[in-house]
C-alpha cells in the first residue's frame, strides 16, 4: 500500500511538472513606433530600440520608418500623410514623432491622449522631473495647459562657414544681417566671365531663410487670428533675400546643404541636426555660430516630439509610456543628441560623461546651448505645415522674380487667413 501511494506521489509531481512546462509563455506587448529617422539618426534610433527590447523581455517596440530612402525627401511630409491615413482608416500606430502643430490637429481629431494621464501617477515624474526639460521644449508640448506630449530630437537654427575661409580672410561671424551682407560679399568669389565660382551664403529659396529673418527683426507669424507676415517686416525680409540673389551673393538651391559641402557657398543656415552630415561629408572645417539677428537673437528650434494615439489598447498605452520614459532619460537623450546633432532635451543630460565627451571634440556646440534660454518655435496652429507650404511658394515666386514681393506676401496672407478662419484651435 505504501509502495502504491508513492508511485501515485511520483506521478502526481511527473503530472504537475510536464502541466507547468507546457503552459504557454505570456505573449510580449507589441507596439509600433512611427518615425522619420533615416540613414545615421535611423541607426541611432534602432540602437535604443534594440536597447529597450533587451532589457524589457514583456515588451517589443517595432520601429517602423516613415520615409523614402532618397536623401532629399522630406521624411516627415510621407510621416504626416500615412498618421492621417492610418486615422482615416481607424488603424494608428501605438506612438509616433509627432510636430506640434501636428499635434493641434490629433487633438482636434481625438486621436491621442495626453501624456499627463501617466505623467502624474506613480510610474510618472516628479516636478523635479519636470524642471529638468528644457523649459522651451516642454513648453511646446503643452497647448493650453495640458502635456500632451513630450520632447524627442529637437535642434536648434545655426549658421555654418567655412571656418578656413573666414580665417584666411581674417572674417568674423555675422552678428546681424547688415554685417551679414558685408561679410557675404567678400567671400563671395568670381572668375572669369563674372562667373561666381563661391557665393557668401547657400540655403533653399523657401519660407525658412524668409522666416528666419522675419523673426531676427521681431516679426510675429499672426496678430488676432489672421496673418501678419505680409506687412513691413516680412517685406524686408523678403527684399533682402531677393537683393542677395540678385547681387549674387546668395545662391538660393533646394540642395544647398551639398553646395556647401562643396565649397559653392561659405554660409548656410541649418539646424544642428545638420552637422553629422556637414562633418562627414565637406572637406573643409565646420565653423558654428548663431544666427545674424537684428532686434533679438535668433533661437528657432524644430524637431518632433512622442505622442500615443487613443487608438491603441490600454497595454500598449502603458508600454509606450514605459517606452518613452525610458527613451527620455538623462543619460540616453545624451546619447542621442551626441549621435545625431540633435539637442538634449533634459538639461542633466549636458553634464552626462557621453555629453562632455562629446563637447570636447565639438567645442562650438556650445554655441547652440546657451541659445536655449531664449529658444522659441513655429506657430503651433493646426494648419501650418499647409500655411509653410503657401508661403514657401510665394517666397519663391518672388525670390525669382515671377512674383512681385508686396504680391507674393498678400497672396500668401490671403490664402492663410483662409485657413485660419477655419481653425478648430488659434494660438
Amino acid at each position: 500500500m505504501k509502495k502504491f501511494f508513492q508511485i501515485i506521489a511520483i506521478f502526481s509531481f511527473i503530472l504537475v511538472f510536464l502541466t507547468s512546462c507546457s503552459k504557454t509563455p505570456r505573449k510580449k506587448i507589441v507596439i509600433t513606433f512611427w518615425n522619420a529617422m533615416n540613414g545615421s539618426r535611423g541607426k541611432a534610433l534602432q540602437i535604443l530600440v534594440n536597447q529597450f527590447n533587451a532589457s524589457h523581455p514583456r515588451i517589443f517596440v517595432k520601429s517602423v520608418f516613415k520615409g523614402s530612402k532618397a536623401y532629399y525627401s522630406n521624411n516627415y511630409t510621407i510621416l504626416i500623410r500615412d498618421l492621417l491615413l492610418s486615422l482615416k482608416k481607424n488603424d494608428p500606430p501605438t506612438m509616433a514623432q509627432v510636430y506640434e502643430n501636428w499635434t493641434a490637429q490629433f487633438i482636434g481629431a481625438h486621436a491621442i491622449i495626453p501624456l499627463e494621464k501617466f505623467i502624474h501617477k506613480k510610474n510618472g515624474y516628479t516636478p523635479k522631473d519636470l524642471q529638468d526639460f528644457v523649459p522651451a521644449f516642454l513648453k511646446s508640448n503643452e497647448p493650453n495647459g495640458v502635456l500632451w506630449t513630450l520632447p524627442f530630437n529637437k535642434s536648434l537654427y545655426v549658421l555654418y562657414y567655412n571656418k578656413s575661409l573666414f580665417k584666411k580672410e581674417g572674417l568674423k561671424p555675422p552678428a546681424t544681417w547688415d554685417n551679414f551682407l558685408t561679410v557675404a560679399e567678400e567671400l563671395t568669389f568670381t572668375g572669369r566671365n563674372r562667373k561666381v565660382i563661391r557665393y557668401g551664403l547657400t540655403d533653399p529659396p523657401d519660407e525658412n531663410l524668409f522666416d528666419i529673418i522675419f523673426y531676427a527683426l521681431g516679426g510675429i507669424y499672426f496678430k488676432h487670428g489672421r496673418a501678419d507676415f505680409n506687412g513691413e517686416k516680412g517685406d524686408y525680409a523678403l527684399r533682402l533675400i531677393r537683393q542677395m540673389k540678385n547681387e549674387k551673393i546668395f545662391f538660393p538651391d533646394y540642395h544647398a546643404l551639398q553646395a556647401f559641402t562643396e565649397g559653392k557657398a561659405a554660409m548656410y543656415i541649418d539646424t544642428t541636426a545638420a552637422l553629422p552630415y556637414l562633418e562627414a561629408s565637406a572637406k573643409f572645417p565646420i565653423g558654428i555660430s548663431r544666427v545674424p539677428g537684428e532686434l533679438k537673437s535668433i533661437s528657432l528650434f524644430a524637431g518632433t516630439n512622442l505622442a500615443i494615439f487613443k487608438k491603441s489598447a490600454p497595454a500598449q498605452k502603458k508600454a509606450a509610456w514605459i517606452f518613452i520614459k525610458w527613451l527620455l532619460k538623462p543619460d540616453r537623450t545624451a546619447w542621442w543628441a551626441a549621435h545625431t546633432g540633435y539637442l538634449p532635451v533634459r538639461i542633466s543630460a549636458i553634464h552626462s560623461p557621453v555629453f562632455v565627451s562629446y563637447l570636447k571634440k565639438h567645442p562650438e556646440f556650445k554655441i547652440p546651448l546657451q541659445q536655449l534660454g531664449r529658444a522659441f518655435t513655429d506657430p503651433r496652429v493646426w494648419a501650418w505645415e499647409s500655411i509653410r507650404g503657401i508661403v514657401g511658394h510665394e517666397v519663391e515666386a518672388a525670390i525669382f522674380g515671377r512674383a512681385k514681393i508686396k504680391q507674393a506676401l498678400n497672396k500668401a496672407a490671403e490664402k492663410t487667413n483662409l485657413l485660419l478662419a477655419q481653425s478648430p484651435q488659434q494660438r
